[in-house]
């Protein structure tokens, strides 16, 4: 039986499967993309997890609303809607930042994601609500998406429940992943996008700063895991992946709880 996660917003409670079965995310397609690296010796946890969802990120770049917003043309609701959902996201992310903080040992990483949590909290406030909502007079919806509550409790349950490599590992792809799609958004946006100040937001130096020290972190931590958890890792990176393509996905379809929705995968892994 899938384990469940409980969890409550807005009064209502929703039992959201571990195993992200919600999106048909296999577990058994996660070990086939980790065998497919054994026998790689002396290779950085970074390397092994961006090869393995290598093709996931590629997916991510060609949704349509990745593609949309570089060519400024993403229609204004749908970034609301995507605006509102990353609030409520950043939220939950400053706390299970917070949280890995409060288990390390080590002062320098717990000084380090100390600031990590105070960075989503200031780009919560500043990027998010200063600019975007304010300036843009953007109108919410005032929903969550399914992929906004999966993710997130997916985070939670990482940072409380699994050894702290692994909740390490978890909160990886949010800093890589959109530091990569920022830097491709700027080579090919377009002349006066209206979205420029968010994808430069992403591709910028301070961003790519935290970006590399996560990186250095997560491979720190890996080497010094056992091979069980190095597999554990490597499972969590490809898990909130997952998760960062429906993300946008549910941004772009205006998804909301009170819709019954179930996606295929992004990758040609879930056995069909």
């Amino acid at each position: 039986m899938d384990q469940l996660i409980i969890f409550t917003t807005g009064g209502t409670s929703y039992q959201l499967p571990l195993n992200l079965r919600l999106y048909r995310l296999s577990r058994n397609a996660l070990d086939v993309a980790f065998n497919s690296f054994k026998g790689k010796p002396n290779m950085k946890f970074s390397q092994l997890a961006w090869q393995q969802n290598e093709a996931n990120y590629q997916a991510i770049i060609q949704q349509p609303f990745n593609q949309e917003l570089m060519n400024g043309t993403l229609e204004r609701d749908k970034f609301a809607y995507y605006i509102e959902q990353d609030s409520y996201y950043l939220q939950h992310y400053a706390r299970v930042l917070a949280k890995i903080a409060s288990r390390l040992d080590n002062s320098h990483d717990i000084l380090q994601f100390l600031d990590f949590a105070k960075g989503a909290i200031v780009a919560e406030q500043q990027v998010v609500h200063e600019h975007f909502r304010q300036q843009f007079n953007l109108k919410y919806k005032r929903q969550v998406s399914p992929a906004s509550v999966g993710y997130t409790s997916y985070l939670h349950f990482c940072s409380h429940n699994q050894a702290i490599e692994v909740a390490i590992a978890a909160v990886l792809p949010c800093f890589w992943i959109y530091y990569q799609l920022g830097c491709h958004a700027q080579q090919f946006s377009a002349i006066d996008n209206p979205y420029q100040l968010w994808i430069d937001n992403y591709a910028g130096e301070d961003f790519a700063r935290g970006v590399n020290t996560a990186i250095e972190i997560s491979n720190r931590y890996y080497e010094q895991a056992s091979s069980t958890v190095q597999k554990q890792m490597l499972e969590a990176f490809a898990t909130s992946a997952r998760w960062e393509y429906y993300f946008w996905d549910d941004a772009y379809h205006l998804c909301s709880l009170s819709h019954d929705i179930v996606r295929k995968s992004p990758t040609k892994l879930d056995n069909e």
